[in-house]
Formats: structure tokens, C-alpha cells, sequence
């Protein structure tokens, strides 16, 4: 079927849904790639991130982990957890939701392509913290797990 253009529906879709990603990819860059002022690493992220690994396999914080690593996911979680209320939060919302929405593997491709953007020099140091604090909590917990108490 085509619109009033002469346009296939279907790639009108197709670029309606290139422009959400391409404002997707950009709105979860930016928590990597602006300035960052705060000083101590993001609240209760651990826990969060200890939860994404038992979601379902289609979550999208779990697609961002596991097809776009650390980088990825911490971008999905301060963008998603923020409850500061500023314009544009709205539009900001609705985007996210469109995020839900996408097939598996666009979500995939966009966490891939978050993966691949720069740290911003104020932000690298709290994200290699966090992304060191990750690791150090799934060697405690794989050390726990496999280890058996002796009887005394």
C-alpha cells in the first residue's frame, strides 16, 4: 500500500524506525559521553545489575549486558532509573518504550553500537569503579557458590 507520497508503507516504517533508533542510540550514548558532576557511583547499581542478569533472556537490560557489555547496560540503567522530573521527560519516556518494542535484534545492534561510544573523561574512572565492583561481586558469589562447609 503506498501513502500520498507514493511511498511503500513498509519503508516508510523502515525510515520512521531509523530515526527512532538513531534517537535512541543518542539519548544512551549521552550518559556516556557527557560530563558527569557526580562524584560517587550510581545508587544501588549493583543490585540492579545483579537483577538484569535474571531477567528474561528478551529484556532490554539484559540484551544491552549481554550484547553490549558494561558500557551498555550502565548507559540503559542511569537513563532508565533517572525519576527527576524536566522537559522533554515525556518524549524521553515514550522513546524508551518504543525501545521495548523492537525486536531482539535491533535492541541488540543498538547496544552494540552504544558499546562503541567514547567515555567522557569524568565519567571513566566512576565506570570502570562500577564495572570493577560488578566483577568483584560475581567473584565473590562464583568463590561462595563452589565452595562447601567443612563440619565441625
Amino acid at each position: 500500500m503506498a501513502d500520498q507520497r507514493g511511498n511503500n508503507s513498509a519503508s516508510t516504517s523502515s525510515s520512521v524506525n531509523q530515526e527512532s533508533i538513531g534517537r535512541l542510540i543518542t539519548l544512551f550514548s549521552s550518559a556516556l559521553t557527557s560530563e558527569w558532576t557526580r562524584k560517587r557511583v550510581a545508587y544501588n547499581f549493583l543490585q540492579f545489575y545483579r537483577a538484569t542478569k535474571a531477567l528474561a533472556p528478551d529484556s532490554t537490560a539484559r540484551i544491552f549486558l549481554h550484547h553490549g557489555g558494561f558500557k551498555a547496560w550502565i548507559a540503559h540503567y542511569i537513563t532508565t532509573t533517572g525519576q527527576a522530573h524536566f522537559n522533554g521527560r515525556q518524549a524521553r519516556q515514550r522513546l524508551i518504550e518504543e525501545l521495548d518494542n523492537l525486536p531482539v535484534e535491533e535492541r541488540a545492534g543498538i547496544a552494540q553500537k552504544i558499546a562503541s561510544s567514547s567515555i567522557h573523561p569524568t565519567a571513566k574512572g566512576l565506570i570502570q569503579s562500577m564495572e570493577q565492583q560488578t566483577l568483584e561481586a560475581q567473584a565473590a558469589a562464583t568463590d561462595t557458590a563452589g565452595r562447601k562447609r567443612r563440619r565441625e
